[in-house]
């Protein structure tokens, strides 16, 4: 339970960081050129996301007897994300 709190913890972060990022950027820039750099990062967040799903989990958290406990080898497409295994 205590990996999972962690997990969600550090995504909450990452989440808020991302919004900081959104506000300085758009506050050093001209009103005009706003609305894009707010979508630019609402992008990143969407395909930061699918990237971290498919592929970061299986790295971080993958079975990685394979390669010496240097990568995952197991756990693309969240496979084991909601199994219960830790």
């Amino acid at each position: 339970l205590s990996s999972v709190v962690w997990l969600l913890l550090a995504a909450a972060l990452v989440f808020f960081m991302q919004a900081g990022f959104g506000l300085l950027e758009a506050g050093s820039c001209r009103e005009k050129n706003v609305l894009s750099i707010l979508t630019k990062n609402q992008v990143d967040v969407i395909v930061g996301s699918i990237m971290w799903y498919s592929v970061g989990y299986g790295i971080a958290f993958g079975d990685a007897e394979p390669t010496g406990g240097l990568l995952g080898t197991s756990g693309f497409m969240g496979a084991t994300l909601f199994n219960g295994s830790e």
